[in-house]
């Protein structure tokens, strides 16, 4: 039996050997798939295909380091410049009626545009149009009568000239409701080009002469109102122009890209209010809303040295900062960072980075769920 135990040994380990061999092909061909189908990661590298980044719009920026100029964060508010807003008001006593469709605010109306109608016709006083009329024909009348008495010296110079003035105030009266009559009574109509910002007199209420109806505004040029807290007042004079993010959206805009500037700022606050206001001018490039709040980043015109990154590289998980740097064409890092100051565009990172990094400046939401799905496999990157 000894003489056949070297046989039967290799037979034993070359069998091993084709079972190794085999499971070897498996796990190659596991791998490959598992590449084929996403991105993988190798330790701390998140690994993610040409295809991939570019579908997920991924992007980076090379992190900056400079000057960095001061900051002061504070809230705010977009308000309509006054010079480019009209109050519309009756011209008449009586019950309002609103065009149908009526312009809901925010809706586009041209200079002449009927708003609504006034109408006077079931009220004790009558229309005013047709009491109007009335008055200026019995002055007209009275008039020309008053011109013949005149020639034949009747009448002295001054009754006749009481007489012209009557008439006078009756057909400047006439004239001015009959230019405004519409049916239904008369019309209100936008004096400018612009947007219905907002509506003072409801619909079927009585209004008198004078009364405003609704504010008309063009919206060419905006405010934007920052409250600087009392704190950070004595700071006020260093500020040099401002950024700011409309409530609710993710757009930040400079005011050194609309022909912004400092109108004035106020060094003391209304009593019982812990806010100086700040006002800056500015023209509406965008679909900007007056009376919206807004994010404020006020820039001063001090500066150090800081190293920055774009705020659209930051992810914030649990408390904690983080970027994601690049660190091959197709391969990232996840790096602890700390921060400081924020303009609303850039952000200054204190610690985590050496200033030589590129970081992922869009798509970073993608690469961070690439990097957190458990469902990717490892698998070894060389380059």
């Amino acid at each position: 039996m000894n003489r056949f135990l070297p046989y039967i040994l290799t037979a034993f380990v070359m069998v091993g050997c084709g079972q190794s061999g085999h499971e070897d092909h498996d796990d190659h061909d596991h791998e490959a798939e598992a590449q084929e189908a996403g991105g993988h990661k190798h330790g701390d590298e998140i690994v993610l295909t040409k295809e991939q980044i570019e579908a997920a719009g991924i992007r980076t920026d090379s992190v900056c380091r400079g000057a960095f100029h001061g900051v002061i964060r504070v809230g705010g508010t977009i308000e309509a410049v006054p010079a480019d807003e009209q109050v519309v008001v009756a011209t008449m006593n009586g019950v309002l009626h609103c065009t149908r469709p009526m312009p809901a605010p925010g809706s586009a109306v041209t200079q002449g545009r009927t708003l609504a109608t006034i109408s006077a016709g079931h009220l004790q006083e009558g229309d005013p149009v047709s009491r109007a009329r009335i008055d200026y024909e019995a002055a007209q009348r009275e008039y020309e009568r008053a011109g013949r008495l005149v020639g034949e010296n009747l009448i002295s110079q001054a009754e006749y000239d009481e007489v012209r003035r009557r008439y006078e105030q009756a057909r400047t009266a006439y004239e001015a409701l009959a230019g405004q009559s519409a049916q239904g009574g008369v019309a209100v109509k936008a004096g400018m080009t612009g947007y219905v910002k907002q509506w003072l007199a409801a619909e079927g209420t009585y209004v008198s002469v004078g009364q405003p109806i609704a504010v008309i505004t063009s919206t060419r040029r905006l405010r934007l109102r920052a409250d600087v807290p009392m704190s950070q007042a004595a700071q006020m004079d260093l500020v040099r122009s401002a950024r700011f993010r409309p409530e609710g959206s993710e757009q930040v805009y400079s005011l050194d890209e609309m022909q912004g500037r400092l109108v004035a700022y106020s060094r003391t606050a209304a009593e019982g209010d812990a806010y100086v206001p700040m006002v800056f001018e500015m023209n509406n490039v965008g679909q900007l809303c007056p009376g919206a709040y807004a994010d404020v980043w006020l820039l001063t015109h001090d500066s150090h040295e800081a190293m920055t990154v774009p705020v659209s590289a930051i992810s914030e998980e649990q408390g904690l900062y983080y970027v994601y740097v690049q660190t091959h064409d197709d391969a990232f890092v996840k790096h602890e960072v700390s921060l400081g100051l924020s303009d609303g565009l850039r952000i200054e990172v204190t610690a985590g980075l050496d200033g030589n990094e590129k970081v992922v400046s869009r798509g970073t939401s993608q690469v961070r769920i690439a990097g957190a799905s458990a469902a990717i496999p490892e698998h070894s990157h060389n380059h």
